[in-house]
């Protein structure tokens, strides 16, 4: 049965949505909209409304916290083990923090790697600031199922986009009150070893976490930190 999947960001006083719809086989995108913060109005609630109004209630929804709220970084760790990644990639970011690492929460993705070397880009947001946006989703009563960062979702794209391989590509994601500039390019992907091979046989596969899943951030309290060392 086809899905409706329904896409959102809010930069600075404006609602933006995509629509699409997915089946097993397809994925197409049935429109895009845009709804800014009228005279009056306190917040964004109502522009949601009239968002949801024009889609119709979607099946499962995406949204994205605006770039002002969020510390990003372009990290290369000396390893590629995904665990390693996870407990390292938060203390990586806190020297960068006027706050403690654990008031916030942190994704990341592998966009490329280098020989034993992983380069990821990396991101943080208060926690306070999360509860922020899903608070206000809840007004309009959505609950999304990722919560993620326009960058890193499209940084995720490019690294899977063949066009890459032959050229370097330059993303500026401008808006009122902050720009974002994205470089990529292509680099070889992590090879895979006889010793990993093995650890993996007879073990199932699990769908490997979105960036700022919605659960993690409502559950913030259960992060906490495992090392402080990088090796």
């Amino acid at each position: 049965m086809p899905q409706k999947v329904l896409a959102l960001e809010m930069p600075g006083h404006t609602v933006r949505a995509a629509l699409a719809q997915r089946t097993w086989n397809a994925f197409h995108i049935e429109g895009v909209f845009e709804e800014p913060r009228r005279t009056g109005e306190a917040d964004l609630e109502a522009a949601l409304k009239r968002i949801l109004a024009r889609t119709g209630k979607p099946d499962v929804v995406t949204t994205s916290i605006a770039s002002d709220f969020v510390v990003k970084r372009l990290l290369e760790l000396p390893f590629n083990d995904l665990r390693k990644l996870h407990q390292v990639v938060p203390f990586a970011l806190e020297e960068h923090l006027p706050f403690p690492i654990d008031d916030a929460a942190v994704a990341f993705v592998r966009v490329g790697a280098d020989g034993d070397s992983t380069l990821v880009i990396a991101a943080l947001a208060r926690k306070v600031d999360m509860r922020r946006h899903l608070d206000l989703l809840a007004k309009v009563g959505i609950d999304p199922r990722i919560v993620t960062l326009s960058e890193l979702a499209i940084a995720r794209l490019l690294a899977r986009s063949p066009s890459t391989a032959t050229s370097a590509h330059l993303l500026m994601d401008i808006e009122p009150t902050s720009t974002s500039t994205l470089t990529a390019r292509h680099v070889p992907s992590v090879p895979s070893t006889p010793a990993s091979a093995k650890r993996m046989r007879g073990r199932r596969r699990t769908r490997r976490p979105m960036p700022f899943s919605a659960p993690h951030a409502r559950r913030c309290s259960r992060i906490r930190r495992r090392s402080r060392t990088l090796t």
